[in-house]
């Protein structure tokens, strides 16, 4: 299993007009490690992410 690293303890956003996903796939959950302790989380995987906006 690979390490995801470790995250913010705080969410983030990403706020543009247009995210483009390509080969997006679902790879169910994980826990990661955050600031405020271990956390489960959706796990995705992508070919190619895209930002316009």
């Amino acid at each position: 299993m690979q390490n995801a690293g470790r995250f913010a303890a705080e969410s983030w956003n990403v706020k543009r007009s247009r995210l483009g996903l390509r080969g997006l796939v679902f790879g169910g959950g994980m826990v990661v490690g955050t600031a405020a302790g271990p956390k489960r989380v959706p796990k995705f995987s992508v070919a190619a992410v895209t930002i316009r906006g």
